[in-house]
């Protein structure tokens, strides 16, 4: 295959560590080079990930844990990875270079295998799953182009972690969420839920499937409808006879492929054991459930961070979390930082007492000496006073208050500064003191009422004016997300111990939330602050609260995109646009125009429409439920985002914004695809926006329950 700027500019990238000596294929995910490994004079085989899937950190880290662990598996019947890297904003695997053809280039040479043929792939590969499944892992993507037959015959796993980017970065799997044909994917897959190692061995099944009969069992008018048919897990009839499949061979396949996972193999040793032995052989106990990847560790860590009650808490669950995993998201680094918070911290801690005994020391004056008194003693003291320790003797309270009225200055001119190395630093030192100086006069006895009410009104009061001053500093452009992060953090610790009992703090901890998860730990699944897990009280742990039920609008979305979306005959017009049609009239002019929120009669408007006659009709069922699943959050009915509905301009402006950023970064993906992928494209695009669209249906549809 020819070079193409796109070739040459990773030819350029990997210069330094590998030759490229020509494209040896194109695939929907990713392109292979063939090219020497400079150093080890070795060949290997390179595969770049197409940018497109790659436009967020969080798939990029979860590609890398999937790929560092296949690199560390030893099984002769598993493709080697020798590198995982990312460089000039390309994301590769190094893999050694295999000859010889993939089993469904075979399956179309020779129509389909024979029962000893079948055996002398399947045994080796389901050993291979055993190998991955001992190692909390799954593949993910098992279909018969991702096995390899080399000349000599030995059957090699491929493209083991890829898969990672075939589920979208809010951790559910839409139907159709996947890049190329989804023939091979599981039910559970096809409805959304989390996959396990049951759902390899399902797609295993598939495979054999295919080796018998020369067809996969579930096909349809585009890769999305194809779903619909898997999602039902009606399998269709194998011709036994015809196809002359012994009765053992028959059951193995079907097993493979009940439609629930719990009437499959229970692992992939029980399945080669089974075909070894030429009939079913189940062990007696179900082996221990292992983490299926690198994601249930992942949500286990954040709901640690999320549950903490201190930053040492933090730090202990974050040391305790996985060498891959603290490697990945660079942990050492965020403790760092948390270490340096506590000292920050200490420090603020040690400013507070200052001005506690300031304050002490001021009550004390109060109780011998009248306020008139004090004030008319503080004029007679020059600023550039030489006693100090004379000065907070006599005058500690004429100094907090000027001191007050210092930092009341300062608020407003750090909004306007241009520049804020330490605006950050003062501004929290200045919450602390007014906070800290304001309780204490509150809270203490004082002699007259008149006096205590004059020092209040001589000092900055916690006000409306106060608190907008905290969330205008907060949300000013102008200052840099690491300067906001300590302030972020500092301010969630606060409210975390003072509790959410007014409306300033539930909406200065709201500010903060979406701060936290949009800026400063954007598409970061592990640093993610879920609202309805703080707004849970976990001071008592043995305190057990009824368990409300929630509404799983993932699988509602689901099955509004199965049942009625897909089988609407202008949608199967769309998912069915030729390749040369798609060419003639621009692929991201036919994408926009089918799911804009400004084009009438279109896809957009069948959905939402769709949506809106599915909750008027489930309503009352709706309504018994408090709290809403969506991706993996959980929000009461209450939370939903306003910017979300599409019922209002902003939120119609936002989902356009939505589509066009996404298809922007298709546009410069467009020379990766060849006018042989249009329809393919465009179905992975689809399902991608369908995705994004679940979140704004929830918030269109839900919003009056």
């Amino acid at each position: 295959m020819s070079f193409t700027g796109f070739d040459q500019h990773i030819t350029d990238v990997l210069a330094d560590r590998y030759k490229v000596l020509n494209l040896q294929g194109k695939g929907g995910m990713a392109n292979v080079y063939r090219a020497i490994q400079i150093g080890l004079d070795r060949e290997v085989a390179i595969k770049i990930i197409h940018p497109s899937l790659v436009n967020d950190e969080d798939t990029i880290r979860r590609f890398k844990l999937e790929a560092k662990a296949a690199a560390k598996l030893d099984h002769p019947n598993i493709i080697t990875v020798y590198d995982v890297g990312e460089a000039s904003e390309i994301v590769y695997i190094c893999l050694e270079f295999l000859d010889g053809i993939d089993l469904a280039q075979q399956i179309r040479q020779d129509g389909r295998l024979r029962v000893d043929q079948l055996l002398a792939i399947m045994m080796p590969i389901a050993s291979a799953l055993t190998e991955i499944h001992d190692h909390s892992l799954i593949h993910r993507d098992i279909k018969s182009s991702n096995i390899f037959i080399t000349k000599k015959g030995k059957p090699i796993l491929l493209d083991f972690g890829i898969a990672t980017f075939k589920e979208s970065s809010s951790g559910t799997t839409l139907p159709g969420t996947v890049i190329g044909t989804p023939e091979y994917m599981s039910p559970e897959q096809a409805n959304g839920r989390s996959v396990g190692p049951e759902s390899d061995i399902y797609s295993l099944g598939i495979v054999m499937f295919q080796c018998l009969s020369g067809n996969v069992p579930f096909a349809g008018d585009s890769p999305i409808s194809t779903l619909v048919k898997i999602s039902q897990g009606i399998v269709p009839e194998l011709d036994q006879q015809s196809l002359e499949i012994p009765q053992w061979l028959y059951d193995i396949v079907m097993k493979c492929l009940a439609k629930e996972p719990e009437d499959r193999f229970r692992s992939a040793n029980d399945l080669l054991n089974s075909l070894k032995s030429k009939k079913i052989l189940e062990t007696s106990i179900a082996p221990k459930s292992k983490t299926a990847n690198y994601d249930a560790e992942i949500i286990e860590i954040n709901k640690k961070l999320n549950h903490s009650k201190s930053i040492d808490d933090r730090i202990e669950t974050l040391k305790g979390s996985g060498k891959t995993v603290r490697e990945i998201y660079r942990l050492e680094d965020e403790i760092e930082y948390l270490l340096s918070i506590k000292k920050f911290q200490k420090n603020l801690n040690e400013k507070y007492q200052e001005a506690k005994t300031t304050l002490d020391k001021s009550i004390n004056y109060l109780k011998t000496r009248s306020f008139e008194e004090v004030m008319e003693l503080s004029q007679g003291f020059s600023s550039n006073y030489s006693n100090i320790a004379f000065y907070n003797q006599y005058n500690s309270i004429y100094s907090l208050v000027k001191r007050l009225k210092q930092i009341e200055e300062l608020l407003p001119k750090l909004k306007v500064l241009d520049n804020f190395d330490k605006s950050s630093e003062n501004f929290i030192k200045a919450m602390f003191l007014i906070s800290s100086a304001i309780e204490q006069i509150k809270n203490f006895d004082f002699v007259g009422k008149e006096d205590q009410q004059e020092i209040l009104q001589n000092t900055l009061h916690y006000n409306d004016a106060y608190h907008e001053a905290i969330i205008d500093h907060i949300k000013n452009d102008k200052i840099d997300d690491a300067e906001k992060k300590p302030i972020i953090h500092l301010l969630l610790e606060t409210i975390k111990i003072q509790g959410v009992e007014t409306a300033r703090n539930q909406e200065l901890k709201d500010l903060l939330i979406d701060l936290n998860n949009k800026h400063l730990y954007k598409n970061n699944k592990l640093f993610k602050i879920n609202k309805s897990d703080s707004q849970k009280d976990y001071s008592s742990p043995d305190k057990v609260e009824e368990q409300k039920p929630s509404l799983n609008f993932n699988q509602e979305f689901n099955n509004l995109i199965n049942e009625q979306f897909l089988k609407n005959q202008e949608v199967k017009n769309f998912l069915n646009t030729d390749n040369q049609t798609i060419e003639e009239q621009s692929l991201n002019r036919i994408i926009y125009l089918f799911y804009s929120p400004r084009v009438k009669n279109n896809g957009y408007q069948i959905l939402l429409n769709l949506g809106k006659e599915m909750a008027q009709a489930h309503k009352k069922h709706y309504q018994n439920f408090d709290s809403v699943i969506l991706g993996e959050d959980q929000y009461s009915f209450n939370e939903f985002d306003p910017a979300f509905d599409l019922d209002t301009d902003v939120g119609k402006k936002n989902w356009d914004h939505s589509i066009k950023n996404y298809l922007q970064k298709l546009k410069g993906q467009r020379e990766l695809i060849s006018s042989e992928q249009l329809n393919t494209v465009l179905n992975q695009t689809s399902t991608k926006l369908l995705n994004l669209f679940k979140s704004y249906c929830a918030q269109t549809i839900l919003k009056d329950i």
